[in-house]
């Protein structure tokens, strides 16, 4: 079942035209639904929004994910989820964790990475942090390629990633989740860990 088409109802490219609408000039809207995923442009980046979809016993929990593959200019990853009982029991039995400074941030997630320094030039900026707190339940990171049943990127190519637990309901909730997306992407590029350019290859 296509749960994201569910919620949005028929007029799917109209909806997306409006998240992507304002984002910059060089935006665009595929338009084209292949099964649950739509693409657009942020400069020569391509996102890809979509759902995946989790079986527990008689129930299905459905996500909203965001992906975009680029250049990875120095090898720099990292993993920033909410924190919960899981990961504070984690941190008890020596699970690293960086600390940015901004107290309510570092109550509401871990933070992990490759590089301490770049993960704080990364969270330097006050719209990330700040937007991670206002979206609430939001996993974010750099992932090496698409997984076992995705794309094999190559060689320099990763992805950032971005999964929200929930179908994502309303157009406006979706520009919100697409805009703070792209201010990620601008930010690698600021920090010096990413191309602006065409990596070749798109989250299939």
């Amino acid at each position: 079942m296509d749960y994201l088409a569910d919620v949005l109802g028929a007029e799917r490219r109209e909806v997306w035209q409006h998240i992507a609408t304002g984002v910059g000039d060089e935006s665009e809207v595929d338009g084209r639904w292949n099964g649950k995923r739509v693409t657009a442009k942020v400069g020569n980046w391509t996102i890809t929004l979509d759902t995946d979809e989790m079986e527990y016993g008689d129930s299905v929990v459905v996500s909203t994910r965001m992906r975009a593959p680029y250049v990875n200019r120095d090898g720099f990853r990292f993993h920033i989820s909410p924190e919960n009982l899981i990961s504070r029991a984690a941190k008890l039995f020596g699970l690293s964790d960086i600390r940015t400074g901004d107290e309510a941030f570092d109550r509401g997630f871990l933070v992990r990475g490759n590089g301490e320094e770049k993960v704080l030039a990364f969270l330097a900026n006050d719209a990330i942090r700040q937007g991670m707190l206002e979206l609430g339940s939001v996993l974010l990171a750099v992932k090496d390629d698409d997984g076992a049943f995705g794309e094999d990127f190559p060689e320099g190519v990763d992805e950032l990633y971005m999964e929200v637990p929930s179908a994502v309901g309303t157009s406006d909730s979706l520009r919100t989740y697409f805009d703070f997306f792209a201010t990620c992407l601008h930010q690698l590029c600021r920090i010096g860990s990413a191309y602006p350019d065409d990596p070749g290859v798109s989250a299939d």
